[in-house]
Formats: structure tokens, sequence, C-alpha cells
């Protein structure tokens, strides 16, 4: 895969490229040791992919896990500027999938209209609608815009892991499995925001809320999952 539209990344240290070639490598390794069981909401194993030409959403504090498990499947990340970001960008592109620089201010629209175009072809992107830098839990407008604007369903995803281990010091709290660890996927059923409701303002606002609530009820019936043992089903 290949994108069209990219910003520059941060400024990087030199011999950077090198540790993250490095780090990926064994990143790799790493995902392969998760014990992950993906699963519908009903708690049923999923049977199928996530559909093409999806958004495909999950808070920030799963970004540490995205690369690994929807790499494989041809999605599209939404990533920021910084080394944990360029670390994203190397793990995607092993996992056979590529990348959307996100920036804010004048250059943002760009963007925008990047995602509108890999969305028209029926290529998936990821997006953590309360990222880059937060606030946690909170929803911004974007996910909501690009799936009315082109009336394309938005996954939501949420995920719960035990053991891990946590980083309090991170704006979004993100954790990390320990190698060897249960994983628990939950892929929520398709949300299709409507058409036809009010201006577009009032649309935007209401796919938004309702995001935000389905990831938060997601992140609850991930953890009642993880609670319940399930058994090692990999898709």
């Amino acid at each position: 895969m290949s994108v069209g539209y990219q910003q520059e990344g941060c400024n990087l240290p030199k011999g950077f490229r090198t540790f993250a070639r490095v780090g990926v490598w064994a990143y790799r390794r790493y995902i392969g040791t998760l014990r992950v069981v993906w699963l519908e909401e009903s708690g049923e194993p999923l049977e199928d992919c996530p559909p093409k030409g999806a958004i495909l959403a999950g808070w920030h504090h799963h970004q540490f896990l995205v690369p690994g498990l929807l790499g494989p499947k041809g999605v599209y990340f939404v990533v920021s500027r910084s080394m944990g970001a360029e670390l994203l960008k190397t793990a995607a592109r092993v996992f056979g999938s590529d990348f959307v620089q996100g920036v804010r201010g004048i250059e943002g629209p760009k963007t925008t209209v990047h995602l509108l175009r890999l969305l028209k072809e029926g290529n998936s992107v990821a997006i953590a609608p309360d990222g880059p830098r937060g606030p946690r839990f909170l929803a911004k407008p974007g996910p909501a815009y690009l799936a009315l604007r082109l009336g394309v369903p938005l996954i939501p995803v949420a995920m719960a892991s035990s053991p891990r281990v946590r980083n309090p010091f991170s704006w979004d709290r993100y954790w990390i499995p320990l190698p060897f660890a249960r994983l628990v996927v939950v892929v929520g059923k398709p949300l299709f925001l409507p058409q036809a409701q009010g201006t577009l303002k009032v649309r935007i606002e209401h796919g938004r809320c309702r995001i935000q609530d389905t990831l938060n009820r997601l992140d609850r019936l991930a953890l009642a999952f993880l609670k319940s043992s399930p058994q090692r089903r990999k898709v």
C-alpha cells in the first residue's frame, strides 16, 4: 500500500530509525505470544474480519496493540507527530498496512480529504476518537464527520488484557499486556449515523456522543469478558 498524502514526521535523533526497526522486530514476536480472543459484543466468537471501507474506532489507550492486531487486516492508521508515532508507522508497514499523518491547524483539512479518498476507494481506517492529546475518553467530532459525509459504517473496537502494565504519567494512561497475557478484543456492531436529522452540526454532535457512549460501553464489556476467561481464538 502507499499513502498519497503524508506530513513530515517529528525531528528524530540519529539512529532512531535503526532502533525502530529493531523495536518492531521485537514487537512482532511479542504480539505472537499474546493469547488473543476476538469476540462480538454478544460474546460470541468473531467469525469475520471487520468490513472493508469502514472506520474502526477505539480509545487511544489501545494504540500500542493496534498495528499488531489490525495491521495484518490492511487497515490504515491515523498517527500524530511524535517519536511514538514513528514506531507505529514502522510497525504498520511491517504488518502489511500503512498510515496517514494526522495534523492540526491549517494542514488538518488535507488529512481529512485524504481519509475521505481512502474510504471512497474501499479502504478501512483506524482512528482514536480521543487522540492525539485527549481529554481521555472524550470523542472528537472527526470520526462522526467522516462517517456522515460518506455514509460508511463506524466499527467500535475495545480491548482488555491481563496481566498488564499501565503508564500512569501518560494523558491516556495507556496499558501494555505482559508477554503471554490474555487479550480480549471486542468488535461492536457497525454504527450507521443518521443522514437526515437536523443540521450537519447537530448530526455530527449526535454521532460524536453515540461513538463516545458505545466505546465506553464496549470497554466495560471487554473487561467483563476478560474476567470470564474465554478460550483462545485468533481471527
